[in-house]
This record gives structure tokens, C-alpha cells and sequence, in this order.
């Protein structure tokens, strides 16, 4: 059974992963539609997303008692390292995909997942001070 905290948390992170897609995939078409390469499209996308979503997981997703600029800085490595793997993985599955939407949404759900056990486990995390 999840506990009642952990089901807020989930819900909370869904919530704003949605308007993130929505924030993301905005910038995404924007970027398409102006003839940007798919690989630049995605990572223009992914970067304002992530931006975006913790912003929100930092102020009211997350429990934590940990400081802005650190959390700041493991966020920033992480969006680094989905934004470099969405690039190329977003072109990969586009090879095979009839949409490019369905790309997109492939990609959105991996990096979902990865991105959501990253931050709960080394971002986002309850430490006990010292003594």
C-alpha cells in the first residue's frame, strides 16, 4: 500500500510533469515550426521543461530540507544528462515511429521515470543534521 504522503508526492509530480510536457512540447512545435533540427527542437524543449518542473518540485513536490543553490546545481547536472540522451533518442525513435508526436511521447515517459527516481533519491532527500 503507498502511504499518503508518498501518493501527494505522486500526484503533485504528474501534475506539474503534465504542464511541463505542455510547457515543453510548446517550445518543441515552436521549434519545429521555424525549420529547427529535430536533435535542437528536442533539447530546446527538454531544457525549458526541466526548467520549468524544478522550479515547481522544489517549492511544493518534493518534502526536503535542502538548500536552493544545491539542489539547483543536481538539478542542473540532471537536466544535462536527459537533455544530451532526449537528443539522440528522440531521433532513434523517430526512425521508427510513425509520428514524431509518438517520439516525443516515448521520450517524455522515459525520461519521466529517470528523472522522477533521480530527484527523489539524490536531489530531493530528507537529511538529518549533524549531532
Amino acid at each position: 500500500m503507498i502511504s499518503a504522503p508518498l501518493r501527494k508526492e505522486l500526484f503533485l509530480y504528474v501534475a506539474v510533469g503534465m504542464l511541463g510536457v505542455a510547457v515543453d512540447s510548446a517550445f518543441f512545435a515552436l521549434c519545429l515550426h521555424y525549420q529547427t533540427p529535430l536533435i535542437i527542437a528536442q533539447w530546446v524543449g527538454a531544457i525549458i521543461g526541466s526548467t520549468h518542473n524544478f522550479a515547481w518540485h522544489y517549492a511544493v513536490v518534493f518534502s526536503h530540507n535542502q538548500t536552493l543553490s544545491k539542489t539547483y546545481i543536481y538539478s542542473t547536472l540532471l537536466t544535462i544528462i536527459v537533455v544530451l540522451i532526449s537528443g539522440p533518442m528522440i531521433v532513434y525513435l523517430n526512425r521508427f515511429l510513425p509520428s514524431i508526436w509518438i517520439s516525443k511521447a516515448g521520450v517524455i515517459f522515459f525520461t519521466a521515470i529517470f528523472a522522477y527516481l533521480v530527484r527523489k533519491i539524490f536531489v530531493f532527500k530528507m537529511t538529518l543534521p549533524p549531532g
